[in-house]
């Protein structure tokens, strides 16, 4: 988003970058000054709104990476709003048509590209909102789990869907010994379809793991899992979890090496094919 530093980007991905890993870069056209880690302490809850074509070192950076095929674009909602209910911008059924819209000509504007993909903030979208940016000609990415399958069934009512909400952001707000980051750090399978992507936990250990030996482990029962069932695999990150709280330099740097081993670890395998989401569609759709 708008406050994103370069050398964040930069620290973190390098070492990818030099093993000929591709990063789809997740970008929030607008952010919202909201009281959330994914924004610096000192503008927290101010409300105002920020663009992220106004960070030109920034934006300046991006475009040389997506010249030389080391980043894709990826639009992250509009301004990655969380409500008090703990819902996502897209998560309930509202008409959010003109804000996508809206975001993705900010990105259009920002990085001289046409976003493919769509990712919800939060992991929350409703079934409107899915079918509105298929018709926007958006390609989704995004979470499909048991509970997700639930929170879009229109058969279920608004009060349950609330309080299953509500339950759910106590869990995540419960710290796991003190490893909260870690829950935000997760190998996941990707399934492509027609119109869409999703993508699902591994295992029931995805949602309760307690240190960073515990991600390392998990990620390579997954690796070995998808190597044998030629599934695509993905590892979801945020830089700022490394730079706790917005701080100069990473403070994180247990979880900072556990990243480093998971780069290697797919790096040992016999097989590999290193690609962006886009790739990774286009090629479905030949097959």
């Amino acid at each position: 988003n708008f406050f994103t530093k370069t050398n964040m980007i930069e620290s973190i991905y390098s070492d990818a970058w030099r093993e000929g890993f591709k990063v789809s870069l997740a970008v929030v056209p607008f952010q919202r000054a909201i009281n959330d880690i994914c924004v610096p302490p000192n503008v927290r809850a101010m409300d105002s709104h920020f663009s992220v074509i106004e960070n030109k070192p920034l934006v300046d950076y991006l475009k040389d990476k997506i010249q030389i095929g080391k980043i894709e674009i990826l639009q992250h909602g509009y301004s990655h709003y969380i409500g008090n209910d703990g819902r996502g911008e897209y998560g309930k059924d509202l008409d959010k048509m003109d804000e996508i819209e809206l975001g993705r000509n900010i990105l259009r504007q920002t990085f001289e590209v046409n976003p493919t993909f769509f990712v919800p903030p939060g992991e929350d979208i409703s079934k409107k909102n899915l079918m509105t940016l298929i018709e926007l000609g958006f390609v989704p990415i995004y979470r499909q789990t048991f509970f997700d399958s639930f929170m879009r069934n229109s058969l279920v009512p608004s009060y349950l869907k609330d309080v299953a909400t509500r339950t759910l952001v106590k869990y995540k707000n419960k710290s796991v010994n003190g490893n909260w980051a870690i829950q935000l750090i997760k190998p996941v399978v990707i399934s492509v379809g027609e119109h869409v992507i999703s993508w699902s936990l591994a295992s029931i250990e995805s949602a309760n793991l307690s240190s960073v030996d515990s991600l390392f482990r998990l990620t390579n029962k997954v690796i070995e899992s998808c190597s044998l069932s030629r599934s695509p695999v993905c590892i979801l990150n945020h830089y700022h979890l490394y730079y706790y709280d917005w701080n100069q330099s990473i403070t994180r740097k247990d979880l900072f090496q556990v990243w480093r081993k998971i780069l290697e670890s797919f790096n040992k395998l016999k097989f590999s094919w290193k690609i962006t989401f886009l790739e990774l569609y286009e090629r479905t759709k030949q097959i």
